[in-house]
């Protein structure tokens, strides 16, 4: 058999597994281009699955300076053959451009007629910028699919290309960014222009207004009158550094509007009253995206201000909210944590997860968040970590979130061995800030059912209580269906002060945690008043002997040839884990089965 007959007979599903991977978010762009083309040479059956997945990696391009004269020699070889450039779709130009490229420009353009969206989402400046859109109004080619011209941040100079762009591209654009300029909206051409030929525009799907606190008209006045010209084809708008503050508020007839269903705001100052006009406008709204990085001071005076202010977003007809704000305010943390609590609790099905995250982390942006239903609530950003650890009453958060108490709780911090014995004073602060953390979530869990509990990275050390921060959280007992420690560090010693707040546990899971004791070879899990359902340890290495102690017996096991039997009671002199609890009737350690009982 040939080699070539080798790679031929390769199963289907194989290959397209193998190219469907190298198509992935694992390679750039650039290089699962390459290695595709490369895979076309072997046989036929490889040129067409690796084909069919070249072009699919193709739809989407993000530019940078060392791959713009690959990317234009890929157009240029494979123009009058497999034309690669009619798959592209989008593309990126990031910080790639400068004047001197400008025929680079032309080369790129000419290559992609099929194109839908062009441009870059890094804030840069965009000087160079103006020359991909001379090149795309000088260009022979018609771009009839073109439905999106964006920028990671507009600004009043881009205004007047983009007019001429927009307009070219009206019978196709899905996206309208409009921007009124300082001083009288009624002297901006540019602005003026675009929205006299709103009408015009069928393809339109969302309309984006960009503020400038400059001007002198009312920014929710023209707003109307945008919602009102769109076509009717417009279902998304998208509100970017506007100020709606109460004294930029509507006072006329409000046209009702039945197509908008989907609200986006970002950065923008939101008054009470412009609240009240999106649920008076906007009739058919399912969906609101709100996120902000500052202050707004439109919501931030009061208590009773902050609540109306909750009160009036979750009057609006929605389905799903994303609320997402990032600034820290001592003074108004626990406002905002009631009012995303409150707006939660009018979502009437699904569970509500909390998670709390008090360790950095790109992967967890936010310190506070919950979520039901798809809806989610996003406080605090990482950045504000340390002014939250400082100053958080978890009593205070506890009576917060009373009126839609979670179902799902999960904590996150960062544990360490060397942080064990720390003796700074805010490192002992956040050392007994985690048993407070299990009393909060001792109090919210209560006895509901069907509760999940995860607790990833805490400590709970044998250290006296000369530091123990009381904030009034009485500490009662909570029954939990599931409850997962994960990468914690526990002594041995306080694991009866947690035995103590947990009565019954139906699944505990204890996942790479580091459980300290006096001796080396002897793991002591003493959870004596605890009524253990299934417990799983999962642990580095598989332990010769167990011994299970319960109310009603005493049982010991030993790992032989590779599962666990019971044998009769005998002094362990090897590595050993001892269990404690009231009862138990399922033990697996390190995915292997010790016994089960009904």
């Amino acid at each position: 058999m040939t080699k070539v007959h080798y790679w031929q007979n390769l199963p289907n599903e194989l290959l397209e597994k193998i190219f469907g991977y190298i198509a992935g978010p694992k390679l750039s762009w650039l290089e699962s281009a390459e290695a595709l083309a490369e895979s076309q040479l072997v046989c036929r059956k490889w040129y067409y699955c690796a084909r069919f997945e070249q072009t699919k990696s193709l739809k989407s391009i993000k530019l940078k300076r060392y791959t713009v004269r690959k990317f234009i020699k890929m157009l240029e070889r494979t123009s009058d053959t497999s034309r690669l450039g009619e798959y592209v779709r989008n593309v990126d130009f990031g910080h790639t451009i400068k004047y001197e490229a400008k025929n680079s420009l032309d080369v790129i353009l000419k290559h992609i007629p099929n194109v839908e969206t062009v441009g870059s989402l890094e804030n840069s400046s965009f000087k160079s910028y103006y020359h991909v859109w001379d090149s795309i109004l000088e260009s022979n080619t018609e771009f009839p699919y073109l439905k999106q011209i964006f920028l990671g941040k507009w600004r009043i100079q881009d205004k007047a290309k983009y007019t001429k762009l927009a307009l070219k591209s009206k019978d196709s654009l899905a996206s309208l960014v409009l921007f009124p300029g300082s001083g009288d909206i009624n002297q901006d051409t540019d602005y003026c222009a675009l929205k006299k030929k709103m009408h015009e525009f069928k393809s339109l799907e969302q309309l984006q207004l960009w503020g400038d606190d400059t001007m002198n008209s009312s920014l929710i006045t023209e707003m109307d009158d945008i919602i009102n010209a769109g076509h009717p084809t417009v279902y998304s708008l998208k509100l970017d550094s506007c100020d709606f503050s109460n004294n930029n508020s509507y006072t006329k007839k409000i046209s009702k509007n039945n197509t908008i269903t989907n609200l986006h705001i970002v950065d923008s100052m939101l008054s009470i009253s412009t609240i009240k006009y999106f649920a008076a406008k906007l009739k058919s709204l399912e969906a609101l995206e709100y996120s902000i990085c500052f202050e707004n001071d439109c919501e931030s005076i009061t208590g009773e201000e902050h609540s109306q202010w909750w009160n009036e977003v979750a009057r609006l007809p929605c389905q799903r909210y994303d609320m997402c704000i990032d600034y820290w305010n001592a003074q108004d943390y626990l406002h905002l944590i009631r009012g995303g609590a409150s707006l939660l609790s009018t979502i009437q099905t699904g569970p509500t997860e909390l998670n709390l995250n008090i360790t950095a982390g790109l992967d967890k942006p936010h310190v506070f968040k919950m979520t039901k239903n798809n809806s989610c609530v996003r406080l605090f950003e990482m950045e504000t970590r340390k002014k939250f650890l400082e100053s958080v009453d978890f009593n205070q958060i506890y009576h917060c979130i009373q009126p839609n108490l979670p179902d799902i709780i999960k904590i996150s911090s960062s544990a360490s061995l060397e942080y064990i014995f720390k003796k700074t004073r805010t490192d002992m602060m956040h050392k007994y800030m985690n048993w407070n953390i299990l009393d909060f979530v001792i109090a919210v869990i209560g006895n509901k059912p069907k509760s999940v509990v995860h607790l990833d990275g805490m400590v709970f050390s044998d250290v006296k209580d000369t530091m123990q921060m009381t904030q009034g959280l009485v500490s009662g007992k909570a029954n939990v269906s599931e409850l997962k420690l994960s990468n914690c560090i526990i002594h041995s010693n306080k694991l009866p002060e947690v035995s103590l707040k947990l009565p019954q546990v139906n699944r505990l899971i204890v996942d790479n945690c580091e459980i300290m004791s006096e001796n080396e070879k002897q793991l002591e899990i003493s959870l004596s008043t605890t009524k253990l359902g299934r417990l799983e340890l999962n642990l580095e290495n598989q332990p010769c002997t167990i011994v299970v102690s319960t109310d009603i017996s005493e049982k010991t096991y030993k790992y032989d040839n590779g599962t666990y039997q019971e044998v009769a009671k005998e002094e362990a002199n090897d590595t050993f884990i001892y269990i404690r609890c009231k009862a138990l009737k399922s033990l697996v350690v390190s995915g292997e089965q010790v016994f089960e009982t009904n």
